[in-house]
């Protein structure tokens, strides 16, 4: 991607990354355990511009090496070998805690009389400027690699002056509160749901009634018509395949066919029997069901009660996996699991209508949260880019 003639708006420069850095440099290569005298930063640390402190491992380290690769508040940790679709992703360091870095990262420290570090981080982390930095990537045998002294030399980066970029660090780091307050909210509120789950349908239900699912329940099983008939003209009806028709929980089918083999009504609940296996959901749609997806409608018990206890076997259903390469939960093995429930749909239905608001409340939070990152991304790409100027 050719930036050399990008226009600049007044009073801004386009500067190449190695015009702004007072230092880079490679990580250790040290393997990591889950022992050691110092955490390392990975890859898997590193998501939409943040680190993230999960999942660490540790390395052992001399104290004159650590010395030498300990991150500072600051640096920018760039991923440079990586699948194509992650290599060039960078995130902020801002923690408090001393870690080092793997190989395949390069921190970058910016000179803070050219630019603010968390400016250059969101620039970097803007859909433009990611692909700026992959159209510097070559491809090995099964990763692409981008070299440091190639972004340095050739990573442009249109910059206003010092007190421009701290006003719109300062604009853009609002939005970033608020969605690392929904984020955490969302995830209060599922550990909370999980928790009423937990309580409801494997410690408190000793007195409840046992039956098979083919018992309780009308089970059809996906199959897929021939794909000769799909289209993406929304002609006939959604075709629902697997996991990857399913979106939060509801199915959001890509293709459609004319050709009807198995099918669902809306509301009925789906769930995935391949790669992964035992995924839960419900239709959006009267759809066409293919072989990687049953359909499941409650008969003899509420519907919606069925649906969250299915929901609390997501894990024993995953369990019931079979093969190496499609992993697979088969129709014998669906219609067998135990189902158990309350007496009378009227107790049933009390549970289901409290699960539903805590599951709604969910829900709402997520859209918020969607609806947040979607402004801050309009946000970012018109402050970013001079489109909407701020006075310091």
């Amino acid at each position: 991607m050719n930036m050399e003639n990008t226009k600049v708006p007044n009073g801004w420069e386009l500067k190449r990354l190695g015009e702004i850095i007072s230092r880079s440099q490679y990580g250790t290569s040290c393997n990591p355990t889950i022992e050691g005298n110092i955490p390392i930063l990975r890859m898997n640390n590193i998501n939409g511009g943040k680190i993230l402190i999960k999942s660490l491992k540790y390395v052992n380290l001399p104290y004159d090496e650590i010395e030498k690769i300990k991150l500072k508040k600051g640096d920018i940790l760039f991923n440079r070998t990586n699948s194509y679709d992650l290599v060039g992703k960078a995130a902020i360091f801002n923690n408090d805690r001393d870690f080092v870095f793997a190989s395949y990262l390069v921190r970058f420290q910016i000179k803070r009389n050219k630019a603010y570090p968390e400016y250059i981080n969101y620039f970097m982390n803007m859909d433009s400027a990611q692909l700026q930095l992959k159209s510097f990537a070559t491809m090995g045998v099964s990763q692409a690699n981008i070299n440091q002294t190639t972004v340095k030399n050739h990573f442009l980066i249109p910059l206003p002056p010092l007190l421009e970029q701290k006003k719109i660090v300062e604009i853009l780091s609002t939005w970033d509160l608020a969605i690392e307050r929904t984020e955490r909210l969302v995830e209060r509120k599922k550990e909370f749901f999980n928790q009423i789950i937990d309580s409801l349908f494997n410690k408190n239900c000793s007195s409840w009634q046992k039956s098979t699912l083919s018992q309780i329940a009308k089970i059809t099983m996906g199959q897929s018509p021939s794909s000769k008939y799909y289209n993406s003209e929304q002609k006939g009806l959604p075709l629902i395949q697997g996991n990857a028709d399913i979106i939060n929980r509801k199915t959001s089918p890509k293709l459609w066919t004319e050709s009807i083999t198995k099918s669902c009504e809306f509301g009925d609940i789906v769930m995935t029997v391949r790669a992964p296996a035992g995924v839960i959901a419900q239709s959006s749609h009267n759809a066409c069901l293919g072989r990687g997806v049953c359909a499941i409608k409650a008969t003899e018990i509420e519907h919606n009660f069925l649906y969250y206890t299915l929901l609390n076997y997501e894990k024993q259903c995953t369990k019931l996996e079979q093969g190496s390469t499609f992993k697979s939960i088969n129709s014998k093995e669906i219609k067998q699991l135990v189902i158990k429930y309350p007496k009378g749909k009227e107790n049933q239905n009390k549970i289901a209508s409290l699960l539903s608001a805590l599951d709604n409340e969910i829900r709402f939070l997520e859209q918020e949260l969607i609806k947040l990152k979607q402004q801050k991304k309009g946000l970012l790409q018109k402050l970013l880019s001079g489109e909407v100027r701020v006075k310091p």
